[in-house]
């Protein structure tokens, strides 16, 4: 029997809004309203996934980080072992490139999905954050694709240059996506789902990213991303169901205009900006410290 997704939709929860109320009126006490910014906006996001005011500290985050193999699997950020994040590596293969037709049929597509909730279920107990990376350069193609289709952007404003691809490589990437995004377009048109969109465009790997930021919303538990790809896959996320945008916060801004696209569907404002081109988790844990020092604050505003 296919995947409902109907029915996966309707348990995604929205989060604690009086939560969140609560943790307005907290920080009014502390700072005239709006004084605190970003920084306000976040704790009181914090409040709201948690569904409690205090919050919570953030001191149990794992980090799934999708794979294409082990060498892929190596190029973790090499600010893990510094970051007060522990490590699950997704082994996947590498997704085929868009021009060479359907790859990943809709029962793989689903069972990746599939293996992307149960590792959500696996990583959520214990944890009160969820940081999502990819690692493969090859999964850009299908990250571009998804955002092209689901934002209904044009194929050019959609496609980076990853590390520094040079015009030619940029060409033959464009027309790779725009290959996939004619393809992906007529799925929907049909009147096909984001996993029969999925299917065709090589995109298993992004399934199983996407598994993770549904059933983690079903779970009450935040996701933060890191790059285009692990945004790609939120962005597919979001297609089931927009409530799932309300438990994922964007690490940091990449400078690949995919990513930019994906976030400005799903209304999400990254935390930081350093221009990291990188994949590997790396933005993502430099922003984590800043959630903390949300969490931090409203649990001294509940301290007074």
């Amino acid at each position: 029997m296919s995947l409902d997704l109907s029915e996966l939709a309707s348990r995604v929860p929205s989060p604690d809004d009086k939560a969140r109320v609560a943790a307005r009126s907290r920080l009014a006490e502390m700072a005239p309203s709006g004084a605190l910014g970003r920084f306000g906006e976040l704790a009181e996001w914090l409040a709201g996934v948690q569904g409690q005011c205090p919050t919570r500290p953030l001191e149990r985050i794992r980090m799934v980080a999708m794979a294409g193999g082990p060498s892929s699997a190596a190029e973790i950020s090499p600010l893990l072992p510094a970051s007060p994040a522990s490590l699950r590596v997704v082994v996947a293969e590498p997704a085929r490139d868009t021009s060479d037709g359907p790859t990943d049929g809709r029962a793989a597509v689903e069972q990746a999905f599939e293996a992307g909730a149960a590792i959500a279920d696996e990583e959520v107990d214990g944890a009160d954050l969820v940081v999502l990376a990819a690692t493969n350069a090859d999964w850009a193609v299908p990250a571009a694709v998804v955002v092209a289709v689901l934002t209904g952007t044009e194929v050019a404003s959609v496609v980076g240059r990853g590390s520094g691809i040079d015009d030619r490589e940029w060409m033959r990437r464009c027309a790779d996506v725009r290959d996939g995004a004619r393809l992906g377009r007529r799925v929907l048109t049909d009147g096909g789902d984001v996993l029969d969109l999925l299917s065709p465009v090589g995109s298993a790997p992004l399934a199983t990213l996407a598994g993770v930021v549904v059933q983690a919303a079903i779970r009450l538990m935040p996701v933060l991303l890191d790059g285009v790809v692990a945004t790609a896959a939120a962005l597919a996320a979001h297609r089931v169901t927009t409530r799932t945008a309300r438990w994922v916060v964007a690490g940091h801004a990449s400078p690949d205009p995919g990513q930019a696209a994906a976030l400005g569907k799903m209304r999400l404002r990254p935390l930081i900006d350093f221009a990291i081109s990188l994949d590997d988790g790396t933005g993502a844990l430099l922003a984590v410290p800043h959630l903390q020092a949300a969490a931090r604050l409203l649990a001294a505003a509940g301290a007074e």
